[in-house]
C-alpha cells in the first residue's frame, strides 16, 4: 500500500483513544446478550415479505368485493321499493280515475249549459222580472 492510502484510511478512522465510556466495557458476554447469526438466505426474507403484501392486497381485494356486492344489493332492494312505491300510485291514480267517472254526468250537464262556474250562477237561478212568489 502507499503512503497515501494509509493515511487516507487513517483519516476516517475514529481515534480509539479519543472515545470516551462512561462505563468500562464488560469482560463477559451476559446470558442475554448471546449473538445471534441470521443464516437464512435473504431470498427466504424477501419472499416472507412478498407473501405478507400478497395477502394484504388480497384481503383489499375481498373487502373491495364484498362491498360492491353489498352496494349491487342495496341498489336492487331500492328498485324494488321504488316498483313497488309506483304500483302503489298507479293503483291510486286508477282509482281516483273511477271515482271521476262518477261525476261525469255532472260534467255533461255542466258543458252542456255552457260551462256554468260559481260566478254566474247566481245569475242562472235569478227569477225572472215580475213574477213574485
Amino acid at each position: 500500500m502507499t503512503t497515501e492510502m494509509t493515511e487516507r484510511r487513517q483519516r476516517h478512522r475514529p481515534d480509539p483513544t479519543d472515545v470516551e465510556l462512561d462505563e468500562p466495557a464488560p469482560t463477559h458476554t451476559p446470558v442475554y446478550a448471546i449473538a445471534r447469526v441470521d443464516l437464512v438466505p435473504p431470498i427466504v426474507e424477501a419472499r416472507r415479505r412478498h407473501a405478507a403484501t400478497e395477502r394484504k392486497l388480497m384481503a383489499g381485494m375481498l373487502a373491495l368485493l364484498v362491498a360492491v356486492v353489498a352496494a349491487g344489493l342495496a341498489m336492487a332492494a331500492l328498485a324494488m321499493s321504488a316498483e313497488s312505491t309506483l304500483s302503489a300510485e298507479r293503483t291510486r291514480a286508477q282509482v281516483l280515475l273511477n271515482e271521476q267517472k262518477k261525476y261525469s254526468e255532472v260534467s255533461s250537464i255542466k258543458a252542456h249549459l255552457g260551462g256554468t262556474t260559481a260566478q254566474n250562477w247566481p245569475r242562472c237561478t235569478r227569477r225572472p222580472a215580475g213574477r213574485a212568489s
